[in-house]
């Protein structure tokens, strides 16, 4: 997916757009295999084609390495953005004085004050009401309890209700563990504890986000959401009566709590075209180990889900998702 989102941008360059046209165009518009993708970036990097080296190791070190080893000799230069991850640290390990890595450890310091202008911006947002001493206090705690990450105070927001007092609102920060994994499984919670009408759609809409090829719009997963999952019938009679702004509050949002994000579209006033994320990428980490499918919790792999999902009955109408 990384490959294919730098082949993607790279592509706002006429001269690498027209290459990878007429690559495609060879292909029959059949979608690329990793190894070709792999390729179509060494050739415009450094004009000298190459070639997957027939590895199947799919790991990330394994990509990592590839990567490096394909752009070696040109002018690019890779920035990784991470957490400490081992996998991670062995991609890119190398002796080799002429393919140095450089690292930059990020602590809590360097975006305290970004921080501190984030959390007073959501702060300001939820709590317009309060008085600008307590806002302040909020605001504070808020950016002291989230050791520097942003996540954590966009998660934190669906607590922060203006009508709360001073002492509620601070004890509802102060009781969230600062790790991400906490605040995810205080929104499972939440959605295991909803009626099985709605936990089968919340469910249902985590699954349609989490595992689609694009993100979808609310008509296109309003769509989705009407196939039965127990024998792939299409329930037509619950379609929306209308898709507006109340909709997605009530039938999206607000059932997925903050695993769950809405954006709107160019056109800002139509409710239909507005699409469809998990908040964050770890997200989907976090879904793969909880979301239940068959009666069972899935596991760590999201290939499986896709085959299952694809060959539910019912589907034929919602290709064009």
């Amino acid at each position: 997916m990384a490959m294919r989102s730098w082949l993607s941008q790279l592509m706002s360059h006429t001269e690498a757009f027209r290459f990878v046209r007429e690559k495609w165009e060879a292909t029959e518009g059949q979608r690329a295999a990793r190894g070709e993708v792999l390729s179509l970036l060494q050739t415009i990097v450094s004009t000298i084609p190459g070639t997957w080296p027939g590895n199947s190791d799919d790991s990330i070190a394994s990509f990592l390495k590839t990567l490096r080893r394909e752009t070696a000799g040109t002018s690019t230069r890779i920035m990784i953005v991470s957490r400490d991850e081992p996998e991670i640290r062995r991609g890119l390990s190398n002796e080799s004085p002429y393919d140095p890595v450089f690292e930059h450890r990020i602590i809590p310091e360097d975006v305290q004050n970004d921080v501190l202008t984030y959390c007073r911006s959501i702060v300001e947002e939820k709590l317009s009401t309060k008085t600008d001493e307590a806002k302040n206090e909020i605001t504070e705690k808020l950016a002291d309890r989230c050791n520097g990450q942003f996540l954590w105070v966009r998660l934190q927001q669906d607590t922060l209700r203006s009508g709360k007092s001073q002492r509620k609102l601070e004890q509802a920060i102060n009781s969230t563990p600062s790790g991400i994994e906490h605040i995810y499984e205080r929104n499972w919670m939440k959605i295991m504890g909803l009626t099985e009408e709605d936990r089968t759609r919340a469910i249902s809409l985590l699954r349609w986000t989490a595992f689609s090829l694009r993100p979808l719009t609310i008509s296109e997963i309003s769509g989705a959401l009407v196939i039965s999952e127990d024998d792939g019938e299409l329930l037509l009679d619950d379609l929306p009566d209308s898709i507006d702004e109340d909709y997605v509050n009530t039938e999206i949002k607000e059932l997925c709590g903050s695993l769950l994000e809405v954006r709107d579209a160019q056109d800002k006033s139509d409710a239909r075209l507005k699409t469809v994320h998990l908040t964050h990428f770890s997200v989907k980490e976090y879904l793969l180990r909880n979301l239940p499918i068959e009666g069972k919790v899935l596991q760590l792999n999201s290939t499986a889900f896709a085959l299952w999902i694809v060959k539910k009955p019912g589907l034929g109408p919602l290709q064009r998702f």
